[in-house]
C-alpha cells in the first residue's frame, strides 16, 4: 500500500484515471430504473480511493484544474441549453416553466432551514441540496461559490470535503424519490389512473392531428414499391388522405419505364410503378389501395433519398408544437420526414403536441429538393465537418470567471455568481447568440458533450479524492442528521410542484408527471413515468421542464451557499 501512496504522490492523476475507469462502468449498471450515472458514480468511487489509497496527506490536486474542468463542464450545459432555455419562457410553455420554478425555490429554501436548523455548515448545506435535488451541477456551482468565501484554504478545502460526502449520502434517496413519487405516488395524490389518463390524452392529441397529410411527417420511415392495379383512375391526393394516419405519402411516379412528376391531381393508371414512403401501417394500407408490391428495388434506384440536419433557429416556430409547425410548411414539406430531434444532448418523443424550441437539432429524411425547403424555412442546416469554435468557448469561459468575481449584499447577505454560475451564465447567452447567428461561435452537440462529460466526471473526481481523508470524520459525525434532512428536502419540492401543477394550474396528471421528473432533470423518473402509463405521453411535459430546471437547479448552488 505504501508503494501505491508513494506512486500517487509521484503523479496524482493517476488517482484521477482510476476514479473514471472505475466510476464510470459502475455508474452505467441498472437496477430496474434506476443507474447511478457518470458523475455520482465517479464521485463515490473518488471518495472511496481517496480513503483507501491516496494515504492519510491525501493527494495533491490543483485546484486550478478542478475549476478548469467545471468551467467547461457548465459552459456547455449553457451553450446547450441556452436557447431551448430563453424559449421555453413563453406563455405557451408557463406551465411546465412554473413546474421546474417550483421545485428550484421549494429546494433552496428547504435546504437553507434544514441546514439552519441541523447547524450545517455551507458545505455540508450545498451537498445535501445537490444530493438531495439529484443535480451534481449545483455541487460544482457552490463549489465554486465556497472557494470565494474569506476562509483559510484547508477550511476551504474541509467544507468541500463535507460537500461531497453529503451528497454522496443523499443523491441516491434523492433519485429513488423522483422515480417512485412521479410513478405512483402523484397519480394516486391526484386520484388518476395514469394509464387511463395517457389513453385519453392520446385520444385528444389523435383527434386535433386527423387531418389529411399535407406537412412535414414527423413519423420514421419505411419506403416500398407498387405497381398499380386497384388504386387505377384514383388522384394522388386521394391515395395520401386515405394513408394521412400513418402519414404515407407518394414519392415516386413511374409510367411505361419513364418518371412522372408527382403531382396532387395526376390520376394513377393501370401499370404506372409508385414508391410509396412513410410509417409501416401506410405500407401495408397502400397494399390495398394501389396493387401488388414490387419484388425488385429498381423503382426505388431513381429515387434520391437525401438527408439532412437541421438546427432550428427561426423564432415564430419556436414554442409552437409539431403539429402547427408542419401545418405551416404545407406542400413544401411533403414527402419529407421527421426522423429524431436532439434537444440538449438527448433524443426527445416525436409526437404531434411535442413543443419545438430554438436550438433543437432534427433530422429530415426525403427528397434533396423538398429537404431543402424545410431546411430554408426551419432555420440551417448542420454540417458534418463543422469544427469547434474555441475563440467563443474561450471568451465565454474568460468573461464568465471575470464575472464569477463580482459580489455585492443583499440584507447584509453577500452574494455572487461564483465563477460556475458566472461561466453558466455567459455559456447561456453564447449559446442564445449563436441560435441567431449560426455562424459565429458554434459548439457542436458532440463537441458539446464531450465537455459536458469530461469536464464534469474529472471535477468530481477531483472533489471526491480531495475529500477522502476527511470523509469518515464527516460520515461519523453528521451522516445519519444529513440523511434526515436528504429525506424533507428531496420531498417537500416534489408536493410543492404537484400542488402548483395540479390544483393551481389544472395540468394535465400526464404531462405534469412528466414536468416533474424533467424538473428535477431525472430521466429514470421519465421512463418510470412512461412504464407506468404505457404511454409516451409523459414527455411532452419533461422536454421544456428538463431545459428550465437544468439550469434553474445549477444557479441555487451559490445561492445556498450565501444563505446558510
Amino acid at each position: 500500500m505504501e508503494r501505491i501512496h508513494a506512486l500517487l504522490q509521484q503523479a496524482p492523476e493517476l488517482a484521477i484515471f482510476a476514479a473514471l475507469a472505475v466510476g464510470v462502468p459502475l455508474g452505467r449498471l441498472q437496477l430496474g430504473r434506476f443507474a447511478l450515472g457518470n458523475a455520482a458514480a465517479v464521485l463515490l468511487v473518488a471518495v472511496v480511493l481517496g480513503i483507501t489509497l491516496t494515504g492519510p496527506a491525501g493527494v495533491v490536486l490543483p485546484t486550478t484544474l478542478k475549476t478548469f474542468a467545471f468551467g467547461l463542464f457548465v459552459f456547455s450545459v449553457g451553450f446547450s441549453g441556452g436557447p431551448q432555455f430563453f424559449a421555453s419562457l413563453s406563455w405557451r410553455t408557463l406551465d411546465t416553466v412554473a413546474v421546474a420554478l417550483t421545485v428550484a425555490v421549494v429546494g433552496l429554501l428547504s435546504s437553507i432551514a434544514m441546514a439552519r436548523l441541523l447547524g450545517f455548515d455551507k458545505g455540508t448545506a450545498a451537498g445535501l441540496a445537490a444530493g438531495s435535488l439529484t443535480e451534481t451541477a449545483l455541487l460544482g456551482t457552490a463549489s465554486g461559490a465556497l472557494a470565494q468565501l474569506a476562509l483559510p484554504a484547508a477550511e476551504i478545502h474541509a467544507l468541500e470535503g463535507r460537500a461531497a460526502v453529503a451528497f454522496a449520502l443523499t443523491y441516491v434517496f434523492g433519485t429513488i424519490a423522483v422515480v417512485f413519487f412521479c410513478s405512483q405516488v402523484a397519480p394516486r395524490l391526484m386520484r388518476v389512473d395514469l394509464q387511463q389518463a395517457a389513453r385519453a390524452l392520446e385520444s385528444r392529441i389523435a383527434a386535433s392531428g386527423n387531418a389529411p397529410r399535407h406537412g412535414l411527417a414527423y413519423r420514421r420511415i419505411d419506403a416500398r414499391g407498387f405497381r398499380v392495379t386497384t388504386g387505377a383512375g384514383q388522384r394522388i391526393d386521394e391515395i395520401e388522405a386515405a394513408l394521412a394516419e400513418g402519414h404515407g405519402c407518394i414519392e415516386h411516379l413511374r409510367r411505361d419505364g419513364q418518371p412522372v412528376p408527382v403531382a396532387a391531381g395526376e390520376r394513377l393508371q393501370v401499370g404506372d410503378e409508385v414508391v410509396v414512403a412513410g410509417r409501416r401501417p401506410a405500407i401495408v394500407v397502400a397494399a390495398g389501395l394501389i396493387g401488388q408490391e414490387l419484388e425488385g428495388w429498381d423503382l426505388l434506384a431513381p429515387l434520391e433519398t437525401f438527408s439532412a440536419e437541421v438546427v432550428v433557429t427561426r423564432k415564430e416556430l419556436s414554442g409552437r408544437s409539431l403539429q402547427e409547425v408542419s401545418a405551416e410548411l404545407g406542400e413544401n414539406a411533403h414527402g419529407v420526414f421527421l426522423t429524431s430531434i436532439i434537444r440538449q444532448g438527448q433524443e426527445i418523443a416525436i409526437l404531434p403536441d411535442q413543443v419545438v424550441l430554438q436550438g433543437d437539432l432534427a433530422r429530415l429524411v426525403g427528397p434533396r429538393p423538398a429537404v431543402e425547403k424545410v431546411i430554408a424555412a426551419v432555420g440551417r442546416r448542420r454540417q458534418a465537418g463543422e469544427r469547434s469554435d474555441i475563440a467563443m468557448l474561450g471568451i465565454g469561459l474568460a468573461l464568465g470567471t471575470l464575472l464569477g468575481l463580482l459580489s455585492f449584499e443583499v440584507g447584509g447577505i453577500p452574494l455572487s455568481l461564483g465563477s460556475g454560475g458566472a461561466i453558466l451564465v455567459a455559456g447561456l447567452v453564447a449559446g442564445w447568440y449563436h441560435a441567431r447567428n449560426p455562424l459565429i461561435g458554434d459548439l457542436p452537440p458532440q463537441a458539446a458533450r464531450v465537455l459536458w462529460d469530461v469536464g464534469l466526471t474529472v471535477f468530481v473526481a477531483i472533489i471526491g479524492l480531495n475529500a477522502g481523508p476527511a470523509a469518515l470524520a464527516a460520515l461519523a459525525t453528521q451522516g445519519l442528521p444529513v440523511l434526515a434532512a436528504g429525506v424533507v428536502v428531496a420531498v417537500l419540492p416534489l408536493f410543492a410542484a404537484l400542488i402548483v401543477g395540479r390544483w393551481l394550474l389544472r395540468m394535465d396528471p400526464v404531462i405534469l408527471c412528466g414536468a416533474i421528473a424533467g424538473a428535477q432533470t431525472q430521466d429514470a423518473a421519465m421512463l418510470a413515468v412512461s412504464d407506468a402509463a404505457e404511454s409516451s405521453t409523459p414527455v411532452l411535459g419533461f422536454t421544456v421542464a428538463y431545459a428550465v430546471g437544468n439550469i434553474l437547479l445549477t444557479m441555487i448552488g451559490p445561492l445556498v451557499v450565501a444563505m446558510s
